[in-house]
């Protein structure tokens, strides 16, 4: 494994949607993560254990490109916090907001490998979306808006970037949103049902 997607570009193009280079390569990927993430120092085994409070993080401005992929998740955080209201003031859940960009590699890494719940937007930033715990729930907002064929040069179809190593990684579920819609009532109703379908899940393993 050269590259998380092989010989094929992040997702911008129709082709790279033709076949999947990591099917089947989930424990490869898992045994990866586990090699960079011993190799700062986090104990795989006491990271991958998910208890209470369970943690929803929220990575802001994941992507360096201004506009589409550059987003704060107003909309999705005031949701969260309203929806969970009496479970974080029993500190049952913790909601917390990152910028990671800001912070070294080794502190996203932490930061990451206690969370159980991460909302990102696909691309730049998103990587470290690989150190979360095993059992984790990922929810990417991908870009629709552009679309593929690098930034919207005769793009029909969403860009779901990196999706060929995000649904591989066996060791996590993730789900994938449309940011130009992100804000409708409907997409933020879908939103909390994830939310609460990951907490669900989480808490009965």
């Amino acid at each position: 494994m050269l590259t998380d997607h092989g010989t094929k570009l992040h997702g911008w193009f129709k082709k790279d949607y033709d076949y999947s280079h990591n099917i089947g390569r989930g424990a490869t990927l898992y045994g990866f993560r586990n090699f960079l993430m011993n190799n700062v120092g986090l104990d795989v085994k006491s990271v991958d254990q998910i208890s209470p409070p369970y943690k929803i993080v929220f990575q802001q401005y994941s992507s360096r490109a201004s506009g589409v992929r550059s987003l704060n998740f107003k909309e999705q955080i005031n949701a969260v916090t309203r929806e969970f209201d009496k479970e974080i003031k029993k500190k049952e859940i913790i909601v917390e907001t990152y910028t990671f960009s800001e912070h070294p590699i080794e502190e996203q890494m932490q930061i990451t490998s206690k969370t159980s719940i991460l909302i990102t937007a696909c691309g730049g930033g998103a990587v470290t979306a690989m150190f979360l715990p095993k059992g984790a729930g990922l929810i990417m907002y991908y870009n629709d808006v552009n679309k593929g064929e690098k930034q919207g040069t005769n793009g029909k179809t969403p860009a779901h970037l990196d999706w060929d190593f995000l649904n591989n990684a066996a060791y996590l579920r993730t789900h994938w949103m449309p940011i130009s819609t992100r804000k409708s009532p409907t997409d933020l109703n879908v939103f909390l049902n994830l939310v609460r379908n990951e907490i669900e899940t989480i808490s009965h393993h």
